[in-house]
């Protein structure tokens, strides 16, 4: 067992070893591989990706957007006015609304201050409250969700990270604990993991107990070095890396086989939210392409 600091606390350690970088050259923004793709609305919080050429992204005020991504455009050609999907997911003008995941029927899932989880449908109907009171001692700050749309996984500021049934008659239930205060989350393409980053700067990986286990999961620390602390993870469609954008503005590559950690980007801003990743083909979720992907940051 393993403690860093107050803000990471039990696990096992998994070894970064050093060794030459064999990455391809850090990437400064702005620059001809670093652009801005969409540049409304404002108060953009976090985005993800449907995989047919639409982005969502929420705001902090409580409102879903739909942009058309059109991938390959560049700042000299200004995108689409988003469309708004949903408002008032933030609870009331007092709450903030955090983190935004999609499911694989055509589901947009956001959690806020207020301690709610709401399911937001994309075909127009009008969004759904799904839970209250998450968690008494930390508010919500990101969410996930199996491609099943059967359970949403939450993280919380205080370092719990919460399976919450998307059906009737199920529990939510506490699936670890000790995470630091957390900020991001995300699910392997499996849904056998969870990954949680700190703003220690630690990034956990959370093998999930089974759906009818009360056992809490023992957490592995996969990446120790994230600059100023870290606000949002992704995964590759490969499922080889994690790449985390802490508050200085730089995104980290972390490999999940203990390999070194690299600066894949600087020059981002100051970013309160995650981001999601997203390909120009719409593979499934266990293929992967060789075409060149993109990297989307909300800011």
């Amino acid at each position: 067992m393993t403690s860093t600091n107050e803000n990471s606390s039990a696990g096992e350690v998994v070894g970064q070893e050093a060794g030459p970088d064999t990455y391809p050259p850090t990437v400064t923004c702005p620059s001809d591989d670093c652009y801005q793709s969409i540049t409304d609305p404002a108060m953009a919080g976090s985005i993800a990706f449907d995989g047919k050429g639409n982005a969502y992204v929420s705001t902090f005020d409580g409102n879903l957007f739909k942009l058309d991504l059109a991938l390959g455009r560049r700042e000299n050609e200004p995108p689409e006015p988003p469309e708004l999907i949903a408002s008032g997911l933030n609870g009331d003008s007092q709450h903030t609304c955090m983190g935004l995941a999609l499911d694989g029927k055509g589901n947009a899932y956001v959690v806020n201050g207020a301690r709610q989880l709401w399911r937001v449908p994309l075909d127009e109907q009008p969004p759904e409250l799904m839970a209250t009171g998450l968690d008494a001692q930390g508010s919500p700050s990101d969410v996930a969700v199996d491609w099943a749309g059967e359970y949403a996984y939450v993280i919380t500021r205080d370092g719990v990270l919460w399976r919450v049934p998307l059906h009737d008659g199920g529990q939510r239930k506490p699936v670890a604990t000790s995470l630091g205060t957390a900020d991001g989350v995300v699910l392997d393409g499996d849904g056998r993991n969870a990954y949680v980053v700190n703003r220690a700067g630690v990034l956990w990986r959370v093998p999930l107990p089974a759906l009818d286990s009360d056992q809490l999961a023992v957490p592995e620390q996969v990446g120790t070095k994230i600059p100023g602390g870290g606000l949002g993870v992704t995964l590759d469609w490969a499922g080889q890396n994690a790449y985390v954008v802490g508050r200085g503005g730089a995104l980290i590559r972390v490999p999940l086989d203990g390999g070194p950690q690299q600066q894949a980007a600087t020059g981002l801003g100051h970013h309160f939210r995650p981001w999601r990743w997203t390909r120009r083909a719409t593979p499934t979720s266990s293929e992967v392409t060789s075409e060149p992907s993109l990297l989307h940051v909300a800011d």
